[in-house]
């Protein structure tokens, strides 16, 4: 069938925060808020705007509070808006072609949550985005980003409000607590989670979408792709109409899954505990289970196979009902 091949698969790409360096803002910090919801100790304390003089920088490295708002643009723009305490608890520079926005008190070395911080309100324009680190709290805003290659690390809490990615290829990385919806369009998809994830998303990948997950996800929306590869050891909990040539799912902790799947061949493998409900229209469909596996199969599928050694609690009255 001349569909494209989807594999789910978890992959854990590093990220090492740069320093950094140019005219910026340096200000101090005391404990962490979210993004979101934090707010000046003094309710009457001003807020103050402030356009800084820095350029030359293609990616973003967060650790502290606020909320950004990104525009790709032909020129550099970085305006911050904030009470003066949040100025002073809060480093702003470049370096390596960085803008990195830093705790004062702890010396721009991570992120301590220990440190309580005011936020501020960035509104930040670049010619280009290709990196965003994150270690703090952050809510990042923008239409779209587009780039060759995009690459999020995320080890702190970030909230992705954006409506498009348009990249050649897309690396995610998460360990920490990650909202992300939007609609995804790339060549190459891999994202690796071992913190919390919560996506909804439309992809349209022109070759291969992996997902690994050792943390705990939901993700929901749709899947094209040539290949899908997921591979899990945590929990995760997909609800998707995916759209592929290949679907391989390989569960060593605890899936429950939603699917439906338009395509050539998906295979299910299960060590782990695995319970999946899915509509089908495809060539081949097979079952590996050496853990405990509960499947519900309805749609049409021209072979199937099941196999294992574990616990196999397979339905398909609904599978081939012509």
């Amino acid at each position: 069938m001349g569909f494209y091949s989807l594999i789910f698969t978890f992959a854990t790409i590093a990220f090492t925060p740069t320093a950094l360096d140019a005219k910026g803002l340096e200000t101090s910090a005391p404990g962490t808020m979210p993004a979101a919801t934090a707010a000046a100790d003094n309710g009457n304390e001003k807020i103050e705007t402030r356009v800084l003089d820095l350029k030359d920088f293609h990616g973003l490295n967060i650790n502290s509070v606020g909320e950004i708002y990104y525009t790709r643009g032909n020129e550099y723009r970085v305006e911050a808006s904030g009470t003066a305490k949040a100025f002073r608890q809060t480093g702003i520079l470049v370096k390596d072609g960085l803008l990195t926005i830093k705790q004062n008190e702890n010396k721009g070395q991570g992120f301590d949550g220990n440190i309580k911080m005011e936020p501020l309100t960035l509104r930040i324009v670049s010619p280009s985005l290709d990196v965003l680190i994150n270690a703090g709290y952050i809510t990042f805003h923008t239409s779209e980003i587009s780039s060759a290659d995009f690459k999020l690390g995320n080890s702190g809490d970030l909230i992705f409000d954006m409506q498009a990615f348009v990249c050649r290829s897309i690396d995610i990385t998460n360990s920490g607590n990650l909202q992300m919806k939007c609609s995804i369009s790339a060549d190459n998809y891999e994202q690796g989670n071992s913190g919390n994830s919560n996506i909804k998303a439309d992809y349209n990948i022109k070759n291969s979408f992996k997902y690994t997950n050792s943390g705990s996800t939901e993700i929901s929306g749709t899947l094209t792709a040539s290949y899908v590869e997921i591979n899990n050891s945590g929990s995760f909990a997909p609800a998707m109409t995916i759209n592929a040539d290949t679907l391989k799912s390989v569960t060593s902790g605890e899936t429950k899954a939603d699917i439906y799947y338009k395509g050539g061949k998906a295979d299910i493998v299960c060590s782990g505990n695995g319970d999946f409900n899915m509509k089908v229209d495809c060539q081949d469909l097979s079952t590996f289970a050496s853990g405990n596996l509960k499947v519900k199969i309805a749609g049409t599928a021209d072979n199937v196979k099941l196999d294992g050694s574990g616990r196999s609690n397979v339905d398909m009255t609904q599978l081939n009902k012509f």
